[in-house]
């Protein structure tokens, strides 16, 4: 679960401190700018209603009129993101983009059969746990329980009789 991270309220960043804005020294407002030149084919009598004819102040483009820049430092709770990754079960913050922490991750379920179970109580996509009983060129059969067993093909070199696999 995404939550905002509450270290730097989802900006990803501190503030350290702030320093005085060196494109207008700490005033907020850039040099006198004369507006009237983005005005051009307007009449006299609306440059003159409007003001536009006279200098005007700009606010600064580099600290937006507040005459001091932020130093600014990446938050390390969230790597600069903005926000973080908590489990929905228990709460820990995750690294990854994984849903669930690895403690509360759910595993895949392995089924052991029962002595009585036959080759009709297998179901589709499903895992069982089986022991091999004989190795061939071909592949190794493994045994379920007494009554069901298959061959499993292909290449084991690793496997020996008697090691409980997964299929």
């Amino acid at each position: 679960m995404i939550r905002k991270c509450n270290e730097c309220k989802g900006k990803g960043y501190k503030v350290k401190s702030y320093k005085i804005c060196e494109a207008c020294h700490g005033t907020g407002f850039q040099a006198v700018e004369d507006v009237s030149e983005h005005f051009k084919g307007l009449p006299k009598t609306a440059k003159q209603k409007f003001q536009l004819e006279d200098a005007q102040e700009v606010p600064c483009p580099i600290c937006k009129g507040k005459g001091e820049i932020e130093v600014k430092e990446t938050c390390s709770a969230c790597n600069g993101r903005g926000e973080i990754n908590i489990c929905p079960k228990c709460g820990k913050t995750i690294e990854g983009t994984s849903k669930y922490c690895p403690d509360c991750q759910e595993r895949d379920k392995v089924y052991i059969l029962h002595p009585a179970c036959t080759i009709e109580d297998l179901e589709r996509d499903k895992i069982y746990k089986g022991k091999i009983t004989r190795i061939e060129d071909y592949g190794v059969f493994v045994s379920l329980n007494n009554k069901v067993w298959g061959l499993m093909r292909g290449l084991f070199p690793d496997h020996k009789i008697g090691d409980e696999v997964l299929v």
